[in-house]
C-alpha cells in the first residue's frame, strides 16, 4: 500500500531506528508523505547508553542523538526539540523534527 504524498500531519516511531537498513531512504519517504510543516518524532535509546554487545550487529544499528540530528538535517528536516528521559533501566531520547 502506497501512501499519497503530503497526506500525514505527524509520524511517530518508537524503537525502530535500530532496524532501518537504509536510514536516508526512510527519511526521504517520511519527508514525502508528510504535509508541509509536518512532524517526524523519533523515540529511541541512544547508542552511547546501550550495551551494544548484547545485540547482534547484523540486525541492530545504534545512533547517538547527534548522529540522528545529522541524518535528519541532511534529509531536509529541521530539529525542533530533543528531550532525554532516564528511567530506572534505560535512557531514552525523543527527537522532534519538522519538514522544512
Amino acid at each position: 500500500m502506497e501512501i499519497d504524498s503530503a497526506t500525514i500531519d505527524t509520524l511517530l516511531t518508537i524503537n525502530t531506528l535500530y532496524f532501518w537498513k537504509d536510514p536516508s531512504m526512510v527519511c526521504r519517504e517520511v519527508f514525502r508523505v508528510l504535509k508541509p510543516q509536518g512532524y517526524f518524532i523519533i523515540s529511541f535509546n541512544p547508542g552511547e547508553s546501550m550495551n551494544k554487545e548484547a545485540y547482534p550487529s547484523d540486525l541492530f544499528s545504534f545512533y547517538s542523538t547527534q548522529e540522528l540530528h545529522q541524518l535528519l538535517t541532511s534529509n531536509n528536516f529541521s530539529i525542533r526539540s530533543t528531550k532525554m528521559v532516564a528511567d530506572s533501566i534505560e535512557n531514552y531520547a525523543c527527537v522532534v523534527a519538522q519538514k522544512s
